[in-house]
């Protein structure tokens, strides 16, 4: 478990047999983002999870290039910013992540279930078959590409206006 008053920089490799967990923003003003670079590599080898938290108040989960690998949940949250994750992999059996204001991920899961609290959009790429549990945008576009079947239980824009917001799945086999 790492905690910081402020940011959090993971520009290494982790390896736990269990449980990853990293919170930043926990000072007084509860502002906080954790990055990661093209240097991160996050694992655990027991199945356990790998949650990251950015700051109540503000901060971002900043992870381009970031590989994470658990064959748990990956958990994300940014509640007052944005889950950026992109040129690298997140493996792991379902991602479960909630953010303000965008949620991007470059991702080998199972399944997704994601949440926006604020006005952006849901971008997701899976490198296989793949279940939306439950994807919630707000004011904004979902977009879901697999290589695989994608499995819908739910998905919504809500307050989807005619030039901003949709869903849009693609699926290749």
């Amino acid at each position: 478990l790492a905690s910081a008053g402020e940011d959090i920089r993971l520009y290494a490799k982790i390896l736990a047999g269990e449980l990853i967990e990293a919170k930043a923003g926990q000072g007084q003003a509860q502002q906080g983002s954790i990055l990661g670079n093209l240097y991160t590599d996050l694992k655990t080898t027991a199945g356990s999870d790998i949650r990251l938290f950015a700051g109540d108040a503000g901060g971002n989960l900043d992870l381009q290039g970031a590989a994470i690998t658990t064959s748990g949940e990956v958990r994300l949250m940014a509640l007052a910013g944005a889950v950026i994750h992109s040129d690298s992999l997140i493996t792991a059996a379902s991602l479960f992540g909630r953010a303000a204001s965008g949620f991007t991920a470059n991702t080998d899961v199972d399944s997704v279930n994601v949440l926006l609290s604020k006005a952006g959009d849901i971008e997701i790429t899976n490198q296989s078959s793949l279940e939306l549990k439950n994807l919630i945008a707000y004011h904004g576009k979902i977009i879901v590409q697999a290589l695989g079947s994608v499995t819908v239980a739910n998905v919504a824009v809500l307050r989807p206006d005619k030039d901003v917001g949709g869903i849009e799945t693609v699926h290749r086999s």
